[in-house]
């Protein structure tokens, strides 16, 4: 809309309309963003303009006469109006330049670098990683040295000082340094038969500790100078410890027969039986059954029995070792009857902690594969209705004082005070560590870990399958071809062995009886006593003399049990009924004194002070006893749970104190306590505890 006088007229002409309004708005916006002056003569030029129009306007009487001239001259006006003069428009003004930055110390740069650089490029777990590494070398370094110290060796055959190679891996490196990382790999990655990551590990760690000493004095290329002894460059880079790693990844790159295999070994059935025989061979079933002398004594005898009973189970049920790990008491059934017409007798377990099956969608009715009916094996030493029942038996005689629960671990936790855990499963490292003690005292090289039994138990079964003849075809599930098979020339001399012990035995304690009654006077009732034994029949000698020998040089054994075997078998005979029961009484009450009482845990839940003082006041049903009235023996010597009664103590005498109003200050008691103690007219003060 035009603003000037002429936009009232109609006939007034839209060029000069558009050009006021431009020059108008141009005016308004300049006032709001860049300033634009309007000086004078943009005013009267507008103004001439204006004029101009209502003179020809009135000099023509019609706007349509001469409409092109008076258009054109129209636009030529426009034209000169829309010229502003150059001081109409300013240019803005620049900003002024920034202050000038002074620059950082060299020192601060430096610093900030190198705290930069070490973040951004280093990961938290290979910098650990590298740390592990750089202190086995050292202690691998310092090992060396001090055999040969030992050996009073200053320097050796090839001509290196001992003092020298102790310094190889200080700041700076000296000429004996590349080989000690070298040797360091030998003896990891040969001796050890570890692989390539090892080999990358060790020299990425050496290599960058020598990249990062004084600067950058130490990287780059590898040189010594073979006059001065003087090393420039990283020594982890040198020519021998280059070629030692190469060496490492070539062989992990092999296959076949001459590859390096990590991954758990299968135990074969051969392997299996070497295992049992020499557990067998080191503890035999009859010392379960003998007076626990100290607590060496029980958890050797522990250890065995539980390996036979776990070894036997995981090769029948092919089992990880943590899927049997978790087996509780309430998973056994026994006394379970098979179907007709043999009704043999077996045990069902239920095992529900199979891999995956916690996280199996969906629901296809009551599961029913992961029940196994165990029933006797011909093959002792997998014969798991054998050995499972027995470590059963043996578990509940080292805690007499403990009812069996449903909740129970069949493997539970055996404390290093001998202390049995039965709420809380074996945990893995456990029993990692005695599957290797187990193995390598036996003479097993191989590699055994979770699955060994598992695979091994399958392969046993099925490895001969598909085999085009069945092997044992001619044998009975019930085992009567052992029986109608012919006698062999061993089974006769087995025989003939065994009547010839017991007649001799026999004779032996019929001379003994009869001596010693014509000693002491006939009596009738001692007159009846070979009678009654000759009736029962001798004793069955244990098979422990045999082992003895055995078990002199073999590691892991216990002297002072096989002899007690051996004077026991030499001791006088009784009857099989008051034997048993005599052995039964002789393992629950041992011949040292131990007490089967632990003090329960305080968990991670919350209220664990509560359970604590708990613990402290009330009466437990197992010991009859609170904590605090504890026999000093129950606590102390081999029983060893001192330190967790310490600490319900300490827990409780808190409680009172806070209940009381009086914090701790110091170890010497409250300010008012230590006040009341240092006054020399008034008692100490004494707590009083009370009963919460």
């Amino acid at each position: 809309m035009c603003t000037t006088e002429a936009s009232t007229d109609k006939d007034a002409s839209p060029i000069l309309c558009a050009s006021s309004s431009h020059i108008n708005e141009d005016a308004v916006a300049g006032s709001s963003q860049n300033p634009i002056i309007i000086d004078d003569d943009l005013v009267i030029a507008q103004e001439s303009l204006e004029m101009t129009h209502k003179m020809k306007w009135l000099a023509t009487g019609s706007p349509r006469r001469n409409h092109t001239k008076a258009s054109a001259a129209t636009a030529a006006a426009a034209i000169a109006a829309s010229k502003v003069s150059p001081s109409a428009t300013r240019k803005p003004q620049r900003a002024s330049k920034k202050a000038h930055v002074t620059a950082a110390p060299l020192a601060t740069l430096q610093k900030t670098r190198n705290v930069q650089v070490k973040e951004l490029t280093s990961v938290k777990n290979t910098s650990n990683a590298y740390g592990g590494h750089l202190d086995r070398g050292v202690r691998f370094l310092a090992s060396m040295v001090e055999e040969r110290q030992a050996r009073g060796e200053v320097i050796c055959s090839e001509g290196i000082p001992t003092n020298e190679l102790e310094k190889a891996f200080e700041k700076p490196p000296n000429r004996f340094s590349a080989m000690a990382v070298e040797m360091f790999l030998v003896q990891k990655c040969f001796v050890q038969g570890l692989g390539k990551d090892t080999a990358d590990g060790i020299h990425g760690a050496f290599a960058r500790y020598w990249d990062t000493m004084d600067g950058e004095k130490y990287a780059g290329v590898y040189q010594i100078d073979d006059e001065t002894g003087r090393v420039t460059g990283c020594p982890a880079r040198a020519p021998a410890v280059m070629a030692v790693v190469h060496a490492v990844k070539v062989r992990s790159a092999e296959k076949g027969h001459a590859a390096i295999r990590n991954h758990a070994e299968a135990m074969m059935i051969e392997e299996l039986q070497k295992l049992m025989v020499w557990s067998e061979t080191m503890c035999p079933d009859d010392m379960l059954t003998m007076p626990i002398e100290d607590l060496a004594t029980l958890k050797f005898r522990a250890e065995h029995a539980l390996m036979r009973a776990f070894i036997s189970s995981a090769f029948t049920l092919w089992t990880r070792c943590f899927e049997l790990l978790t087996l509780q008491d309430q998973d056994i059934k026994n006394n379970c009857v098979g179907p007709s017409p043999h009704y043999i007798p077996h045990f069902k377990v239920l095992l529900e902690n199979r891999k995956g099956w916690q996280h199996a969608k969906g629901y296809d009715g009551p599961r029913t594969s992961n029940i196994y009916e165990i029933y006797h094996q011909d093959v002792l030493t997998i014969d798991m209705h054998a050995h499972l029942p027995k470590w059963q038996a043996y578990l509940q005689k080292l805690q007499p004082n403990w009812k069996v629960e449903k909740d129970d671990y069949i493997f539970p936790h055996i404390a290093p005070n001998g202390l049995i855990h039965p709420k809380r499963e074996m945990s893995y490292d456990s029993l990692q560590t005695l599957l290797t003690k187990f193995t390598a005292a036996a003479g097993l090289e191989k590699h055994y870990t979770t699955h060994c039994f598992r695979r091994g138990g399958a392969q046993y079964r099925f490895i001969n399958v598909l085999h085009p003849i069945p092997l044992g075809v001619d044998q009975s599930f019930m085992g009567e071809h052992i029986a109608v098979q012919h006698a062999t020339g061993e089974d006769v001399r087995q025989i003939q062995d065994c009547v010839n012990r017991k007649f001799d035995e026999l004779t032996r304690t019929i001379t003994t009886r009869f001596s010693h009654t014509c000693h002491s006077g006939p009596t009738a009732h001692r007159l009846t006593d070979p009678i009654s034994d000759m009736l029962v029949g001798p004793e069955r000698p244990p098979h422990t003399q045999l082992q003895a020998s055995r078990a002199a040089s073999a590691p892991y054994t216990l002297p002072h049990a096989i002899e007690g075997a051996a004077v026991r078998k030499e001791g006088p005979q009784t009857s099989l009924p008051q034997r048993a029961m005599s052995e039964a009484a002789s393992v629950i009450t041992p011949t040292f004194r131990r007490f089967n009482f632990a003090i329960p845990d305080l968990g991670r839940t919350p209220g664990a002070w509560k359970r604590a003082i708990k613990q402290w006041e009330e009466v437990d049903p197992v010991t009859k006893r609170t904590l605090r009235d504890w026999p000093e023996e129950w606590y102390k010597g081999s029983s060893a749970t001192a330190a967790k009664r310490m600490q319900r103590k300490t827990i409780f005498d808190e409680y009172v104190r806070w209940n009381n109003g009086r914090t701790r200050s110091s170890k010497h008691g409250t300010a008012e306590e230590h006040k009341s103690n240092s006054s020399h007219n008034s008692p100490p003060e004494t707590e009083i505890e009370t009963d919460i």
